[in-house]
């Protein structure tokens, strides 16, 4: 199974993109743990990101492509946001780990 390329999720930012960048990554994490029936638990990392966003995060809907009705669309989504989500992460500590 592949990751779906047009699913693009932001990464981190400090400008001021920022709280719109993290509502949108909370908003997929949020479809993820709907999407995988609670068994991906995506809600401490939801916590963590509302709790550093200096507002309250937005409330967007995310659509997933293809048709939710197919678990393999499903799987898809799910797959792919976890994976650009670490890939942000990893982005992050290796950009943290050059400025020590």
């Amino acid at each position: 199974m592949s990751a779906d390329e047009s699913i693009q999720l932001p990464c981190f930012s400090l400008d001021r993109e920022a709280l719109t960048n993290i509502s949108v990554i909370i908003a997929h994490l949020e479809k993820v743990k709907v999407l995988s029936e609670n068994t991906v638990d995506t809600s401490w990392v939801i916590r963590w990101l509302t709790n550093i966003s200096c507002f309250n995060p937005l409330n967007l809907n995310i659509s997933v492509p293809g048709n939710t009705d197919e678990s393999y669309d499903c799987k898809v989504f799910v797959l792919t946001v976890l994976k650009q989500f670490s890939n942000c992460m990893a982005e992050l500590q290796a950009k943290d780990n050059t400025t020590c």
